[in-house]
C-alpha cells in the first residue's frame, strides 16, 4: 500500500468514526435535493434527451436490503482470473468510459489494474462508504462516495450497469468518476486514451498497423500462459491492447452492427497473434467485452469447416471445439483491413519507474521555444528537448500533455474544451496586438482571464542521436530513419498523446511540441520504463525543464539567431535540416469534435420512450 493509499484509508477511518454504530455514510455530494439534482445533471439548466427527471430519480442503497433491482447478494469485484460480468450502457453518452473500462475488464491486467482502484471498501456492508482513486495531474486521487446509486422508480439504475446485478463495482466507480467531474452529466463526450489514463496512471496511444510482423511483435503471441513464451506472459501481464471500427461516418443513430457479426464503434479486446508453423494461416485474437453481438465470419464458432481443415490451428487455439462466445479470430488480411489502429495502454507495475518533467515553451528561446511541428524544420528544432541515454534494451512508453483537465474544473464541451491551453500571458498579448487603442484592450480583462485553447494538435516525436555516452543532448535535425517513436503525423487535440519505444543502447532526445509554432504554454513529460536501470536521463526531473535547458544551451536568444546558432557539432542548425526529406506528411487534427462515443443523444432518447412504451421504465 503506498502513500497516497494509506491516506485514503485514514480519511476514510476518521468519516466513520464520526458515525454511530449501524449509521449510514451520506455523501454531501447526493444530499436529497438540489445537489442531488445538481449531481445529475450538473446545474439542471437543461435536461439531456432521455434523462429522468431529477425528482423522479431513486438514490438506492446498494447494501440496505433489496432496493436495486435484482441485487440480492452485492459483491464488489470478482477475482481478476475468472470472467466478469459484461457491461450495459445506461442513458449517458458515456461509452468512451465505459469503452476503456470494458476493455481493461476482458484482461487478467487489466482487471487487476481495475481491482487497484477500489482502495478501501472495508466498512462498505456496515457503513456504506467506499474509497475509490484516480490518476489526475500527475498523481492517484482518491474519491469516497456513499453506496447510493440512481435508479428509476423501480430501482433499475440508470446509468452503467453490470449484467448480473449482483456485481456492482461499475455502480460505485461511475459515481465515484462522476463526483470527481462534477456531476454524470459531465461524463458524456471524451476520447479512450484519456479514460484509460485516469484509470490505470499509465501511458495509452493508438499505435498503427504497418505489418504482420510489426503487430506480432508487439502483442502476446496465441496462447499465453503455455509456458513456452515468457515474453508473451510479460506483455500480457503490462500491456493492454484494443481495436475498434471506427464510427466515424456513420449517420447519427445510424447502424453499427455489421453483417459478419463486428460493430462499429465498440472496442474490441487484443488477446493477441498467432502464426501456424508452416506460416500460411495468421490471426488475431480478440475478445467482445459487451458480449452482445458474436462474430460470424471465418474462424467463428460456428465455422467448424475451417478448423478441422487447419488441426494444427485448432490444437493450438480450439481443442475442445468449444470457443467461448465473445472470443472472434480474425484472418490478419481482414483484422488490418477492418480496423486499421490498435489502442496500447502501457499498465505501470511495481517493477516499472516514472519520471515526470514539467516544463513550458517559450517564445524567442532556441532550446524551449515553441518550435511547432517537423513540417517546419528549423523551427522545429527550437522545442524543448529532453536527453537521456540508454545503457542496454529497454521499453519507454511516453505521454505528453498538460495537467489542465477542463471537466475537472467547470462543465465540459467537446466543441470548446479542446487543445492546448496557451498561458494568460501570450493571451494578453495576442489580444493586445490585435487592437492599439489601449482603453478597447483593456476592456478585453474578460477574454484576457479565460483560457485561450490551440487547435492545431500535440505531437510527440523520440529520436536516436548517437552512440552510447556520445553527449549530444539535441538533435541538429530531422531524419526519419532515426527516430524510434512517435505520437503519429495526424497532430491530435486530446488531453494527451503518446508513444510507446523500443530502445536499443545509445543517446535520445524526447521532443514534445504543439502543431502551430509560437504557442506557448504550460506541459508535462511521463515516462514509463520498464528496466529503471537502463535510462539515465540529463535533466533533473525535480527542476523546471525550461530553466536547465536554458542554463545548458546560454539562454534565450532571438528569432534572427535561429539561422546562425551552432549546434551541438558546430553546424547551424538550420543548414543541418536542410536537404533532408521525409515520408512522413505531419498535419493538423481535422476533426476538432472527435469524440469516443458509441451511443448517440438520438439513441438514448429512442432508448427511453421504448422504456416507456414497454413500461420498463417511468409509469
Amino acid at each position: 500500500m503506498d502513500a497516497s493509499e494509506e491516506s485514503a484509508v485514514a480519511a476514510e477511518r476518521e468519516l466513520v468514526a464520526r458515525l454511530g454504530s449501524g449509521e449510514r455514510f451520506c455523501d454531501p455530494w447526493t444530499t436529497p435535493g438540489t445537489a442531488a439534482a445538481d449531481a445529475l445533471y450538473h446545474d439542471c439548466t437543461v435536461l439531456p434527451p432521455g434523462a429522468c427527471a431529477p425528482e423522479l430519480v431513486r438514490w438506492c442503497s446498494i447494501h440496505n436490503g433489496n432496493e436495486i433491482e435484482g441485487c440480492f447478494a452485492p459483491k464488489l469485484l470478482p477475482n481478476p482470473d475468472s470472467s466478469w460480468s459484461p457491461l450495459r450502457q445506461g442513458r449517458l453518452a458515456n461509452a468512451w468510459w465505459l469503452n476503456a473500462v470494458s476493455l481493461l475488464a476482458a484482461s487478467v491486467a487489466g482487471r487487476t489494474a481495475l481491482q487497484k482502484l477500489f482502495v478501501s471498501s472495508a466498512h462498505a456492508a456496515s457503513h456504506g462508504i467506499y474509497s475509490v482513486r484516480f490518476w489526475k495531474r500527475g498523481a492517484w486521487t482518491v474519491i469516497h462516495v456513499d453506496d447510493k446509486v440512481p435508479c428509476d422508480p423501480r430501482g433499475v439504475p440508470l446509468f452503467s450497469r453490470c449484467l448480473d446485478p449482483n456485481e456492482v463495482w461499475i455502480l460505485v466507480l461511475e459515481k465515484a468518476y462522476a463526483k470527481l467531474h462534477g456531476s454524470y452529466l459531465n461524463l458524456e463526450n471524451g476520447r479512450l486514451v484519456e479514460a484509460l489514463r485516469d484509470l490505470t496512471g499509465g501511458v495509452a496511444a493508438w499505435a498503427s498497423l504497418n505489418d504482420w510482423f510489426d503487430f506480432a511483435a508487439r502483442v502476446p503471441s496465441l496462447p499465453i500462459n503455455d509456458g513456452n513464451d515468457p515474453a508473451s506472459e510479460k506483455k500480457a501481464s503490462t500491456l493492454v491492447f484494443g481495436a475498434r471500427i471506427s464510427p466515424e461516418g456513420l449517420a447519427d443513430g445510424g447502424p453499427r452492427k455489421r453483417s459478419d457479426g463486428l460493430r462499429a464503434g465498440w472496442i474490441y479486446s487484443v488477446q493477441g497473434a498467432f502464426q501456424s508453423d508452416c506460416g500460411k494461416v495468421r490471426l488475431v485474437g480478440l475478445r467482445e467485452p459487451w458480449r452482445a453481438a458474436f462474430w460470424r465470419g471465418p474462424w467463428s464458432k460456428l465455422d467448424r469447416a475451417t478448423w478441422h481443415a487447419h488441426m494444427d490451428v485448432k490444437e493450438a487455439l480450439n481443442p475442445d471445439d468449444d470457443i467461448p462466445e465473445d472470443a472472434v479470430y480474425l484472418p490478419w488480411d481482414l483484422f488490418s483491413s477492418t480496423f486499421g489502429q490498435v489502442l496500447v495502454c502501457q499498465l505501470p507495475t511495481a517493477e516499472t519507474a516514472r519520471t515526470r518533467f514539467q516544463g513550458r515553451f517559450e517564445s524567442s528561446s532556441l532550446v524551449c521555444g515553441a518550435g511547432g511541428s517537423p513540417a517546419d524544420e528549423v523551427n522545429w528544432l527550437t522545442n524543448p528537448m529532453i536527453a537521456f541515454t540508454a545503457s542496454e534494451p529497454a521499453c519507454l512508453s511516453i505521454s505528453f500533455g498538460q495537467d489542465e483537465d477542463a471537466r475537472m474544473d467547470d462543465f465540459f464541451s467537446p466543441s470548446r474544451d479542446r487543445g492546448f491551453v496557451r498561458t494568460a500571458t501570450q493571451q494578453r498579448s495576442d489580444d493586445d496586438s490585435d487592437d492599439e487603442d489601449t482603453e478597447v484592450a483593456q476592456d478585453k480583462s474578460f477574454a484576457i482571464s479565460m483560457p485561450s485553447r490551440d487547435t492545431s494538435g500535440l505531437g510527440l516525436i523520440v529520436l536516436k542521436v548517437g552512440n552510447k555516452d556520445s553527449g549530444r543532448q539535441r538533435a541538429t535535425g530531422f531524419q526519419e530513419s532515426r527516430m524510434v517513436g512517435n505520437s503519429g503525423e495526424q497532430y491530435r487535440t486530446d488531453r494527451e498523446v503518446g508513444c510507446f519505444c523500443r530502445l536499443t543502447a545509445g543517446d535520445y532526445v524526447i521532443v514534445p511540441s504543439t502543431f502551430a509554432s509560437n504557442v506557448q504554454g504550460e506541459f508535462v513529460i511521463d515516462c514509463l520504463v520498464d528496466l529503471p536501470a537502463a535510462i539515465t536521463f540529463a535533466q533533473d526531473p525535480a527542476k523546471p525543464l525550461q530553466d536547465q535547458l536554458k542554463e545548458s544551451d546560454g539562454g534565450d536568444v532571438s528569432d534572427d539567431d535561429v539561422e546562425t546558432k551552432g549546434g551541438a557539432d558546430g553546424s547551424s542548425r538550420a543548414q543541418a535540416t536542410r536537404g533532408k526529406t521525409s515520408k512522413l506528411v505531419f498535419q493538423a487534427d481535422p476533426n476538432l469534435s472527435r469524440h469516443d462515443d458509441m451511443v448517440s443523444h438520438r439513441d438514448l432518447e429512442l432508448r427511453a420512450l421504448q422504456d416507456l412504451m414497454h413500461g420498463q421504465a417511468l409509469v
